[in-house]
Formats: structure tokens, C-alpha cells, sequence
């Protein structure tokens, strides 16, 4: 034993066994250190399994939603209730809808952006497509879709009364609109005293079919150049009955003289009844029959609406001979005839301004239906000189309509029954309120407008005669014809008439057109001024 201890206490031995455990503990530590690394370098590695194919008695699963784009073919197409191709497509955020941004979105709600598409941002929206496209059963709506389309459709009633009051309660008739026109860095004052020298003079107003005063016999007068059959007057027994049938007709239902549209108009007998004055009409220049406040002759009228080129009308492509393409139930006439109209009643004429001048410019357009009068006012529309409305009505005529002639005027039954309808008489005062004899109107064939309105001025200038036709007097150029010409665009493109305000805004751009053609240095010496100032 005591060999042992002294063996064991022996300082080479007492070191050997130290280093020998130091290396074992440093073994250890590195051989943990790997064995630690291996295991979690095969815990990340998931073992492949292998899932089995759904039997066909249990449903697929719900596959979650992704933002990946689909690429499908239908993309390249456009989707129903889309006018344009799809250009976009993607699932909503609740992966149920897909979201669109088609060339043409009818039924979104957001507002149009610069490259004229519109894109749907509503859920409702994007269900309608996906619905439309696919023909599917219509999902049930959510909630908050619901409350979306409950907002929407308030939002647009809300809208419509607010329109109806608008009208309702503007009794001046002003409306403050953003300026169409920026009147080319002239103001008002600038733009009266450059037309000064485009306004007619007091014998070209009369000779161009604009009302004057007869100061002789105190009358008021028209002089209609036109070529028409001279003025008639039988004595004719009424007819009280009215056939339907396109062709004159001497059946036992209508009247014995019912062939009073035929050229030959003579030995027509005379018996008791109205005076009857013969008119021809001026859509298929058939002569008929009226008094002062009904028609004698009561039968279908049968016409072209369209214009003849090259021998064949073009609103049907038919030869000059053919029969009409278009009937009406009664003949029509526009309340004048060739030569001196004279005595004409209920015309006023312009207010001197009471303070001091008022140097105004309005542009000026009405539209017009036949009544047994002939030609009366069924809508009215003035615009200041930048193109902002001013005054815009429907009016009442004082006679009954026979034809609103909404294939041009866009005047229906409806809008003359309106709420924004006024009676003619209101209408005539409220434009003497704003309209002085100082005050310049201008408008294409504005003596048509001014007859209607039974108004008497003399401070107008005239589109149709300042663009004065190749042939000379008196053919003239339409409106349509001239901002073609002279401005390359084109209006009165619309199927539902004529727009008074489309118009009266064209009549003022050629205006501008011509100020700036005609006065040269004079206008943008003025424009330089105004941008100085």
C-alpha cells in the first residue's frame, strides 16, 4: 500500500492523470457540440407524405386565397356587361370576388381617370362580373355589401331631388357652372367692343327675316324669302272625323274633301262653316287646310326626314320619287309664309337699360315644335360669353302641339310638362329682365329664334351670315357644316336631338374664331394686356 501512495503521489504521475482528464472533458464538449448541430439539421427536414387522392363521395378542400395573379384566356376577352377588354384581373382580399379593371365598367362607382376607363373598386361590383361571366347562381350578398348598394342607390335619389329642387327654387334662372370656354384671355367688355363690327345693321336685319317695327302702321312685320305657293282662302265645311290610313282615302269614315292634299286644289265648294287658310307643308310640300285654331285637313303626312345626295334621301336610301319613309298624324308649317307677314301680334321689344349700359353678350338657342300656329318655343338656352348657363328652360306653348319634333328638338310630351317648364308669357318676361337693347345676342339664324320669341332686337350677330355660304345669298351654311369647316369637330351627333346648349357654345367658338381671325394684332394685343395686368 504504501508503494501505491507513493506512486500515486508522485508529482509526474499526478500530472499525467490531470492532462488525461482535461483532454476527456474537451472530448466530450466537441462531441456534444456536433451531435447537437446533426439534430437539428434533420428536424428542419420534414418526411415527404404522401397524401391520398379524395374519394369521390367526400368534397375537394377550400383552397385559401392567393394574391398571384391568374392568367387565364378569358382575360384577353372582355367579361359580360363590359363595353372593353379586361386588362387586369385578381382575387379580392376575401379570395371570394375577382377584381377587375376593364376599358368600360358600367356599373362601378368610382370616379373616371385620365385614359377614359373606369374601375371597379365595390365588392358588389366585382361579384355582378364574376356572376355575368360565369353564368353562375348569384351568390348571397354580404352584409356589407348590402349597405354599399343601400348607399348607392340613396345617394343617387338623393341626387335627383336635389336636381328638381335646384330648378325648382332658382328663380332667376341662373346657373354657376364651370366656365366652358376661356374666353381666350378677353373679358366681356373687350369681347362687346370687338363684335361691334360683326353686328347687323338696321336694313340687313329686316332683309334677313328678322322681325321688324312698322313704324307706319305700327306693326310688326317678317319678310320670308322663300319660294312657296301663294295664300289661298276657301270656305269649307269642317271635317270631323280623322283617318289613320297613310293614303288619302274617300272612305264613308272620313271627310268628303279629304283630298285636299293634292295638287289640284280648285272648285272646292263653298257651305257654312270656318274660313280656312291653305298651307303647304313643309315636310312633304303637300297643301292642307287650317284655321286660326284647328286643323281642316286631317290626314297623315308622309315624308323624308333625311336629305337628298346624289338623288337618293339619306335617310333611307330611297330615289327623289319614292314615297315617304316617316308619317306623322297631321301636316305641318312654320308659322310663315312667302313675302311680308304682317300684321304678327304679342311681340315686345327690348328695355332701354334705366341706370347705365350694360354691355352683355349672350349666346342664344331654342328649339322649336309645330303647333297649328306653325312653329312655336319649346325650349329656350342662353349662355354667358364664357360659356356658362345662364338661362335654361322648357316652355309651354300657348297653342296645342301637333309635333314636338324631338328627332331634332330632343323635346318630348314629358319635358314640356316638367317641372323645370315655364309658360311662355313667364319666359318672355324673364328675358326682357335680362336681355337690354344694349345687350349682344348671338346664335346661328337667330331670327328664327327671335321670332319664336316674339321679341324685337336689333343688337345680334348672326353665325350663318358672318360665314357667309359660296353660293351667296340666301343659301347658308348649317351650324354643323361650319364647326366642321372652320374648327374640325363635330356636334349634333346624338340620336336624341338636338342639344340648345351644345349650340349656343358652338355659335360662340366660331365667334372667337372669327374675333381672332378678323382683328389679328388688335385681339392679342388685348390677351398680352390682360396677362400683364
Amino acid at each position: 500500500m504504501e508503494g501505491i501512495v507513493e506512486t500515486l503521489l508522485n508529482p509526474s504521475v499526478l500530472i499525467g492523470l490531470f492532462v488525461g482528464v482535461f483532454i476527456s472533458i474537451l472530448c466530450y464538449f466537441v462531441l456534444s457540440s456536433k451531435t447537437v448541430k446533426v439534430v437539428e439539421k434533420t428536424s428542419k427536414k420534414k418526411p415527404e407524405v404522401k397524401i391520398p387522392k379524395n374519394p369521390p363521395h367526400q368534397p375537394k378542400p377550400k383552397q385559401k386565397p392567393s394574391n398571384k395573379k391568374i392568367c387565364h384566356s378569358s382575360y384577353a376577352s372582355s367579361f359580360k356587361g363590359h363595353a372593353g377588354n379586361v386588362t387586369d384581373a385578381d382575387l379580392s382580399s376575401n379570395g371570394k370576388f375577382l377584381a377587375t379593371c376593364s376599358d368600360d365598367d358600367p356599373g362601378s362607382t368610382s370616379t373616371e381617370d385620365s385614359g377614359g376607363s373606369f374601375c371597379s373598386s365595390s365588392d358588389s361590383n366585382k361579384a355582378n362580373i364574376l356572376s355575368n361571366s360565369t353564368g353562375e347562381k348569384k351568390r348571397k350578398a354580404s352584409r356589407r355589401q348590402t349597405r354599399n348598394r343601400r348607399k348607392m342607390v340613396s345617394n343617387k335619389l338623393n341626387e335627383q331631388k336635389k336636381a328638381v329642387k335646384s330648378n325648382d327654387t332658382n328663380n332667376n334662372c341662373t346657373k354657376e357652372l364651370r366656365s366652358v370656354l376661356p374666353a381666350f384671355g378677353l373679358t366681356e367688355d373687350q369681347l362687346y367692343t370687338l363684335l361691334i363690327d360683326f353686328t347687323l345693321m338696321p336694313d340687313q336685319l329686316f332683309t334677313n327675316g328678322y322681325p321688324e317695327l312698322n313704324k307706319a302702321k305700327n306693326q310688326v312685320r317678317i319678310l320670308r324669302q322663300c319660294f312657296a305657293k301663294p295664300r289661298r282662302i276657301y270656305e269649307r265645311k269642317k271635317c270631323m272625323s280623322y283617318t289613320d290610313s297613310d293614303q288619302n282615302s274617300n272612305s264613308s269614315d272620313s271627310c268628303e274633301d279629304n283630298e285636299l292634299g293634292k295638287s289640284s286644289l280648285h272648285s272646292l265648294p263653298i257651305s257654312r262653316g270656318s274660313a280656312g287658310v291653305e298651307r303647304t307643308c313643309v315636310r312633304c310640300s303637300t297643301g292642307f287646310f287650317i284655321t286660326d285654331h284647328e286643323y281642316l285637313t286631317k290626314e297623315r303626312c308622309r315624308y323624308h326626314w333625311g336629305k337628298v345626295i346624289h338623288s337618293f334621301f339619306t335617310c333611307c336610301k330611297k330615289p327623289c320619287d319614292s314615297v315617304g319613309c316617316t308619317s306623322s298624324k297631321l301636316h305641318v308649317w312654320n308659322g310663315t309664309v312667302a313675302g311680308i307677314n304682317e300684321p304678327l301680334e304679342g311681340f315686345v321689344n327690348t328695355k332701354h337699360s334705366k341706370k347705365e349700359k350694360k354691355r352683355k353678350v349672350y349666346a342664344l338657342d331654342c328649339e322649336m315644335c309645330y303647333t297649328v300656329k306653325g312653329l312655336e318655343l319649346c325650349k329656350v338656352t342662353i349662355l354667358a360669353y364664357n360659356g356658362a348657363i345662364v338661362y335654361d328652360h322648357f316652355v309651354k306653348p300657348d297653342n296645342e302641339v301637333v309635333d314636338y319634333n324631338t328627332r331634332y328638338s330632343g323635346v318630348t310630351e314629358s319635358d314640356v310638362n316638367g317641372p323645370n317648364s315655364k309658360t311662355f308669357s313667364k319666359v318672355q318676361s324673364d328675358i326682357l329682365e335680362l336681355v337690354t337693347e344694349d345687350t349682344i345676342l348671338i346664335g346661328h339664324g337667330l331670327d328664327n329664334d327671335l321670332r319664336v320669341l316674339k321679341l324685337l332686337h336689333s343688337n345680334v350677330v348672326d353665325t350663318s351670315l358672318i360665314f357667309p355660304h359660296e353660293r351667296g345669298y340666301p343659301f347658308r351654311y348649317s351650324l354643323k357644316h361650319l364647326m366642321s369647316m372652320y374648327l374640325q369637330k363635330q356636334i349634333q351627333t346624338s340620336e336624341l336631338g338636338h342639344s340648345p346648349y351644345e349650340d349656343a357654345l358652338s355659335c360662340l367658338e366660331l365667334i372667337f374664331f372669327k374675333v381672332k381671325t378678323h382683328h389679328g394684332q388688335k385681339y392679342f394685343n388685348l390677351i398680352q394686356k390682360n396677362s400683364c395686368s
